[in-house]
């Protein structure tokens, strides 16, 4: 009698952690998983296009305007080019616009980043940010084109909570990436 209880129990148990996983979308991926999931991630850029694209941004973007701001008062002041978030913010984000986006009945979810700046602090001094939104379709709506017929535009989830909060340090002086 107690043998069937305790697999009978078991059993209930399985049942419960096999559904909660799939009505959560907690499946847990083994590290060969992860990597194989990583090679196969078009947006993926080695250490050598890191520093190609922080380096044309400094060329091109930084160098001249953003490394010699100035503040009300005329203090020149350099600018930051980097923003640090927490990873834990960041899975907890992307589980947020999951969520929200399958009980709004969006898909193809994505992540946009926008540049953004901080208003200036008491020494006069602004600094640039980035902070990320949530964007998807609604369920059944078919790709939107941009105005020029190329890229593909998904809006950002209406009424969805954005990303901010993250920090930075000193200014890299000739960053290089490992």
């Amino acid at each position: 009698m107690k043998k069937i209880i305790f697999k009978t129990i078991a059993v209930i148990a399985v049942m419960l952690a096999v559904t909660s996983c799939v009505e959560n979308n907690c499946e847990t991926l083994t590290p060969e998983q992860i990597a194989e999931n990583w090679e196969n991630t078009s947006g993926r850029i080695n250490h050598k296009e890191a520093n190609e694209l922080e380096e044309n941004y400094v060329r091109f973007l930084y160098q001249g305007s953003r490394d010699s701001l100035l503040t009300e008062s005329g203090e020149v002041y350099q600018d930051t080019r980097e923003v640090w978030f927490d990873i834990e913010e960041l899975k907890n984000y992307i589980n947020y616009v999951e969520q929200y986006g399958k009980d709004k009945k969006y898909d193809n979810l994505g992540i946009r980043v926008y540049l953004g700046s901080k208003a200036p602090q008491k020494n006069g001094k602004a600094q640039t940010t980035v902070f990320f939104y949530g964007t998807g379709r609604f369920a059944g709506v078919k790709k939107l084109q941009g105005d020029d017929g190329g890229a593909i535009v998904e809006p950002n989830l209406p009424g969805a909570d954005g990303l901010n909060k993250g920090n930075s340090g000193m200014p890299p002086n000739g960053l290089q990436y490992p």
